[in-house]
């Protein structure tokens, strides 16, 4: 006979389980951002479309990179700060990239 789980509540599994999914979909949601907003940096800010081409490939050959990088790193230190780490990192590249209309950057040299 199955043996029948009897606990119940919020476990700490329930917990990484969840900040884990955050993660993730944060993550995933920040790697598509900047394909929403080619056009209207095109528009807007007077960016070519060879320079957007070329951003977006430099972009995704350092995302896949960092991938490498990132699971040969996650082997060999705390599961938990190389998680919070890469999160937090990637959510000050985010802001900053949102914020530079606000802070009043439009040359190509903010971007590289």
């Amino acid at each position: 006979m199955p043996k029948q789980i009897t606990q119940r509540g919020w476990s700490g599994a329930h917990t990484a389980f969840l900040l884990t999914f955050l993660g993730h979909a944060a993550v995933h949601c920040g790697r598509k951002a900047f394909a929403a907003c080619q056009s209207e940096l095109e528009d807007n800010w007077g960016f070519s479309n060879s320079f957007l081409g070329l951003l977006d490939t430099c972009f995704m050959v350092s995302y896949g990179l960092g991938l490498v990088l990132n699971g040969f790193l996650a082997e060999r230190i705390d599961t938990v700060a190389h998680m919070g780490m890469g999160v937090t990192l990637s959510a000050l590249c985010l802001i900053l990239f949102g914020m530079s209309a606000r802070l009043g950057v439009a040359a190509d040299s903010y971007y590289w």
